[in-house]
């Protein structure tokens, strides 16, 4: 998926980002009028490399994507074999943690609510 970031965001997290993390997001992506499209997986690996977690908005963007895929496929449920083999890989993962007792991404920031969507992918392509 592609995720579209405005050029006036970026310019914004110059004050909480490092310099070379702003300077790799700019190098993948491409630049379309006011906006700044980039490969959520080439996105999600440059957070990993930079050990940067996702602003609010960033999660909301993130969530925003997730739910227009799932409702453009017709809201398809992930099996419960699915769900189980997901849930196994994000329970092992490093990128995994737990606030207020739920499992949560680092990485995507979903609370496993993706596990659930057949339509959802992991960003690190773990599943």
């Amino acid at each position: 998926m592609i995720r579209k970031i405005s050029l006036a965001d970026v310019e914004r997290s110059r004050k909480k980002r490092s310099a070379e993390y702003i300077a790799d997001v700019l190098a993948i992506g491409v630049v379309d009028g006011e906006y700044l499209l980039i490969e959520e997986e080439k996105l999600f690996a440059l957070r990993v490399k930079h050990n940067v977690d996702q602003s609010l908005t960033e999660l909301a963007s993130s969530a925003t994507t997730t739910l227009e895929e799932w409702v453009a496929r017709g809201f398809p449920i992930a099996s419960a074999e699915q769900y189980e083999q997901r849930r196994s890989i994000c329970a092992q993962c490093e990128h995994g943690s737990t606030l207020l007792g739920l499992h949560r991404c680092s990485i995507c920031g979903c609370f496993a609510i993706k596990l659930r969507l057949a339509s959802a992918t992991c960003p690190l392509s773990k599943w």
